[in-house]
């Protein structure tokens, strides 16, 4: 348990200084000016991407930082920052450990435009388990995609072969909830029922 707070000692420090380094103006200007362009305060969803990600040797999938229904440039400044900062949480840096992950970690983070999504998912275009490249696996749920993200609920799982074009497997996953989109921008979840 002493090594555990310790390592949570360390890792609350170590996020700490990447938000009070915060970023240069050169990339707040673009990041603010590519914003702007989608429109006048819209939602988005700022989506950590770390290197090495999602491979057969290695899933970080769900354990960096993801922010939903982000609105406006200060809230989604701050987003990018607490993205890059969740590099450094304690289950990030066992995993990077327990993996041999030596080199220094990098995150690009992305940022795409919300919708009302009644359904969403994730497609692959390479098998995250095998890497294989002759299919494409779909991961999809109810409501907004965080929860296929995050892993908070068993997503319905498409397998579809390349050649010949084909869906080959499905499997149906078990999902208790969805998350929504409120009127006032924010989330809420809600409760689904087994049909």
């Amino acid at each position: 348990a002493g090594d555990q707070d310790k390592q949570t000692e360390m890792c609350t420090a170590m996020k700490a200084l990447v938000l009070r380094a915060g970023m240069s103006a050169e990339v707040r200007d673009r990041i603010l000016a590519a914003y702007r362009a989608m429109g006048s305060n819209v939602n988005v969803a700022v989506r950590s991407s770390a290197t090495g990600e999602d491979g057969a040797d290695a899933s970080f999938a769900g354990m960096n930082a993801t922010f939903t229904n982000i609105c406006g440039e200060e809230q989604l400044i701050d987003a990018v920052q607490r993205c890059w900062a969740s590099l450094f949480g304690p289950r990030v840096v066992t995993y990077r450990a327990s993996r041999g992950f030596t080199a220094d970690p990098a995150m690009a983070v992305v940022v795409q435009q919300m919708i009302a999504s009644e359904r969403s998912g994730v497609a692959f275009t390479a098998d995250p388990t095998t890497d294989a490249t002759d299919r494409v696996v779909v991961e999809g749920a109810f409501g907004q995609g965080e929860v296929v993200v995050s892993g908070s609920v068993e997503p319905d799982t498409y397998v579809v072969e390349r050649d010949p074009l084909r869906l080959s497997t499905i499997r149906v996953g078990r999902q208790a909830f969805r998350l929504v989109r409120k009127p006032d921008r924010t989330q809420q979840s809600e409760d689904l029922t087994d049909d």
